[in-house]
């Protein structure tokens, strides 16, 4: 009998490393994709604005030169982007939130790989309440689950993770944590399981 369950324990141990460098692997995986996102998300922010100060002066040119209003296609907001030859006020508040909502990713993001898992899940929480309509809501539930993951508590990464799913459901984020749900609903039946530590 003893045997048997020596037999087991080695069995536990062994998929648990198993589980562990499945886990690097996918974390590793995870972060390199989020590095592209992020950086393909700050061109495309930075493009933005460019485009937008090119039109301004382009209108300006029309002005100067008394030539008609450019007739422009809907902006992202669906309206004109200038209307009766005047341009849209700049957004100047806008930008600054804007800047202000991806310091506090950023730096959220950052405590994360630094390894300050806990300061990370609060950054990421204040980073939720103050910008509830963030495009980045879905990477940051998802970034409270991973740091959840790195100090081994399963149960609220597990919660975290459904987070995603539920709000969030055609997010980027979605088929990482589908994936992980059963990994670590197994982990944390094995965590409870009697002489298994």
């Amino acid at each position: 009998m003893r045997t048997d369950i020596d037999e087991v324990q080695e069995q536990v141990k062994r998929l648990n490393g198993r589980i562990e460098e499945n886990e690097r692997i996918l974390k590793r995986a995870v972060e390199r994709d989020l590095g592209d996102q992020d950086s393909m998300r700050a061109n495309v922010g930075t493009m933005s604005e460019r485009v937008e100060t090119l039109e301004g002066m382009v209108e300006q040119h029309h002005r100067y030169l008394n030539l008609p209003p450019v007739q422009q296609k809907p902006g992202p907001s669906g309206g004109a982007a200038f209307a009766g030859g005047e341009p849209e006020p700049k957004p100047s508040a806008r930008g600054r939130t804007k800047t202000k909502e991806t310091e506090s990713y950023d730096k959220s993001i950052a405590l994360y790989r630094d390894g300050k898992y806990e300061e990370a899940i609060e950054g990421f929480r204040t980073f939720l309440k103050t910008y509830p309509k963030s495009d980045r809501g879905d990477n940051a539930h998802f970034w409270i689950g991973e740091s959840y993951m790195a100090v081994k508590q399963y149960e609220q990464a597990i919660l975290a993770y459904q987070e995603v799913i539920k709000k969030y459901p055609k997010g980027n984020k979605v088929p990482t944590p589908c994936c992980a749900r059963p990994l670590l609903s197994w982990k944390s039946r094995i965590r409870r399981a009697p002489n298994c530590s």
